[in-house]
């Protein structure tokens, strides 16, 4: 055995090296692969031919809507109600100067009896210092001609007593009707002069019981509840027997003419918006429902915690079709600046600040700048020029240079040229 293994074992090396140098052999002479390419395949695309146009920013904010006017109509007066109008219940119609709520009057017609009796007592004050005034003047008058007569009697006696003609007697006598006299004349005049303050004090009662007239009558003019303005009763809050006082909310009234809007816009659009600017306006729960209305004030100051500000929008309810209704959230779009002449493309078309332009069969990145958006529309400053046809199709595969086929075939000079295949992506 050990020696048929000895005579095989070089056999078996030789032939294992022979194949060896066979296979190496067929490897050294075997023919290089020839390389095949295989060209890139055009990307089908749909493009858009960008036009100039004249073309205005929808600038779109939210808010709640709100009447233009709103009261709360409360007791100014205390008092039983002893009447409520016939039919007055939430959502009624009311006419301004309405009786919407009568209160108890006797109380108050009481105390304007009371207080016009004390002024008609204030002037028979006045009339009775009046005719004592008058008495007084002439009884001053006649006491200033009896004082003149007695002293000249006491001058002519004086005389004569200096002279010794008249006795002492006599010259006392005069002397005490001089003294008489004049001492009337000054407790007239003292009584006089009294009248002044007395006529003061009588103006002054009769001043406050006029006040106190005018307030007894406004007390009895509130008993009277009317409607402010021509509107809607929102919410009634009182019954025929109930006890009021003064400041208790009876109820409220709506004036749903004229309904305003307070739109938050973001502050970069700030200077774009105007007083009188057009606005329209919808909810999302009705979408077949549309109203217009006007910017009427603007806030003066931006939020800072929003980064908003707010115009506040009018509509007027009567130019509508239907009336928009307080408490409503719109969603508004205030008419912006007007762009002539600008060149709009989709704003699908953009990607990463560029679009693609087809250009003689292959796609052309184009960095852009833009003035504004509009919708699903954008204004462009530069970066495309009028007629270009922008890509709108497979942009997520697209590299700079590719070769483009549009509808199936190569697109072949395209550039101001429509394609049967481009459309316009959206409207303004």
């Amino acid at each position: 055995m050990l020696r048929k293994f000895l005579i095989s074992l070089p056999l078996m090396v030789l032939l294992v090296a022979g194949g060896l140098f066979i296979a190496a052999k067929l490897i050294a002479t075997k023919p290089a692969p020839v390389r095949k390419e295989d060209p890139m395949r055009p990307a089908r695309v749909e493009v858009y031919h960008a036009v100039r146009q004249t073309v205005q920013e929808k600038l779109v904010g939210y808010g709640t809507a709100r009447p233009d006017e709103t009261a709360t109509i409360s007791a100014q007066v205390g008092g039983k109600v002893v009447n409520v109008a016939d039919g007055l219940e939430d959502g009624s119609p009311i006419k301004a100067g309405q009786v919407l709520v009568r209160i108890e009057e006797d109380d108050y017609r009481h105390q304007l009896e009371r207080a016009s009796n004390l002024i008609r007592a204030d002037q028979a004050t006045l009339e009775q210092i009046k005719l004592e005034r008058a008495n007084l003047g002439r009884l001053i008058t006649s006491a200033k001609q009896d004082v003149r007569i007695a002293e000249d009697e006491y001058k002519r006696v004086s005389g004569l007593f200096e002279n010794k003609v008249a006795a002492k007697r006599e010259f006392d006598l005069v002397r005490v009707t001089l003294l008489r006299a004049t001492r009337e004349l000054d407790t007239l005049e003292t009584q006089l002069a009294v009248l002044d303050p007395r006529t003061e004090q009588a103006k002054a009662s009769m001043a406050a019981h006029k006040a106190e007239v005018a307030l007894a009558q406004l007390s009895l003019d509130r008993c009277r509840i009317v409607a402010p303005f021509d509107g809607r009763l929102r919410r009634r809050q009182i019954e025929v027997g109930e006890t009021v006082a003064p400041g208790r909310p009876l109820m409220a009234v709506l004036k749903l003419d004229r309904i305003e809007v307070p739109i938050e816009l973001p502050a970069s659009c700030a200077s774009k918006v105007e007083i009188g600017n057009e606005c329209a306006l919808s909810v999302e729960s009705m979408p077949s429902e549309r109203w217009t209305g006007r910017v009427e004030r603007l806030g003066p100051a931006a939020d800072e915690m929003s980064r908003t500000f707010t115009a506040y929008v009018v509509v007027v309810n009567g130019k509508q079709p239907k009336p928009l209704l307080p408490g409503l959230f719109v969603r508004a779009e205030v008419a912006g600046p007007v762009h002539a002449n600008a060149l709009v493309v989709p704003r699908g078309a953009i990607r990463a600040g560029a679009v693609f332009v087809a250009v003689d069969g292959v796609a052309c990145r184009r960095p852009i700048e833009l003035t504004c958006a509009l919708r699903d529309m954008v204004v462009v400053k530069r970066g495309v020029d009028a007629g270009d046809a922008v890509i709108l199709t497979n942009l997520a595969s697209l590299r700079d240079q590719m070769p483009i086929e549009l509808e199936g075939r190569r697109l072949a000079n395209s550039r101001g040229t429509p394609s049967p295949a481009s459309r316009p992506a959206g409207g303004l």
